[in-house]
């Protein structure tokens, strides 16, 4: 049974996975010369030939093993492999010194994170921010797992506290407006996309939720526009065209509706072909049964 007094859709959550103060900066003289193996390793983060960096790095653990910043660039390297447990191990190796404590906790978040373990995954994000309080990354994705832990009152001043440090932070504008929605204050999470809209007007996932915003908000007509500027900026993006279908839909447009759903079905989206099938292609039931 389609169910057209709510959406179904899924919300576009944004988290951070690299920022300026954690991305591996060689100083322009390892970049020439290389001649150690540090050096070497930083040369090869450069040219992102991780593995090759790991190889470098764990010489130069061999020649110096107490040199904290070696775990932490061979960690970073294991991280971009998507080898999670081992640049966990270097990570907290490196914890152990005083150089980019807060980045080591960030990325062993992320590695928990990508893991499963959300309750580890906040518990070193806070050691980050603990660490580096102006952490306004690690803000914003410890608020995205409270969010999905449904802690929407922390969620929020997560959020609001990345904001503080940096305005110019379109996803953590996103990411107040879905715990917005979530809360049922759909006006302020229009007021959020909107500003994530004004930093970053090129990525279709503000749009796409304001939509929904708009759309529990009986504004069909500007949730109509939203959705399908999210489709303008990505033409594969499923779930806007079902919630376009739905809003054309409610709208009285069947055929309009139709279209979408079937353009969704093309780009594969399941809730297109599930509303297609059952509104389109079956005998359409009275449509003022669903308004």
């Amino acid at each position: 049974m389609i169910l057209l007094n709510r959406l179904i859709v899924i919300f576009v959550a944004l988290q951070i996975t690299s920022c300026s103060n954690t991305s591996p900066n060689p100083p322009p003289e390892v970049a020439k010369a290389e001649s150690s193996p540090f050096d070497k390793g930083m040369g090869d983060l450069l040219r992102e030939h991780y593995q090759d960096a790991i190889v470098h790095f764990s010489k130069a653990i061999l020649a110096d093993s107490i040199r904290g910043e070696v775990f932490y660039q061979r960690g970073y390297s294991k991280f971009k492999l998507k080898d999670y447990a081992g640049a966990m191990e270097d990570f907290k190796v490196q914890i152990k010194f005083t150089q980019k404590l807060a980045d080591s906790y960030y990325y062993l978040a992320e590695c928990f994170d990508d893991l499963g373990e959300r309750d580890d995954a906040i518990s070193s994000y806070s050691k980050a921010i603990e660490a580096n309080p102006k952490y306004s990354e690690a803000y914003n994705n410890r608020g995205l797992l409270e969010n999905s832990k449904h802690d929407y009152e922390h969620a929020l001043k997560d959020f609001n506290q990345a904001i503080l440090l940096d305005s110019t932070m379109y996803q953590s504008y996103l990411n107040l407006g879905l715990s917005l929605i979530n809360i049922k204050e759909y006006q302020e999470a229009i007021y959020d996309f909107t500003k994530a809209i004004s930093i970053q007007p090129f990525d279709p996932h503000s749009f796409f939720n304001r939509g929904v915003a708009f759309y529990y908000l009986k504004e069909y007509n500007s949730a109509m526009k939203d959705f399908s500027q999210a489709i303008h900026l990505d033409n594969k993006y499923g779930p806007a065209y079902a919630n376009l279908g739905i809003v054309y839909y409610k709208l009285h447009k069947s055929d309009e509706a139709c279209q979408s759903w079937k353009a969704g079905m093309e780009v594969g989206d399941t809730e297109s072909k599930d509303n297609y099938n059952e509104l389109c292609l079956k005998k359409r039931p009275s449509q003022d049964k669903h308004t």
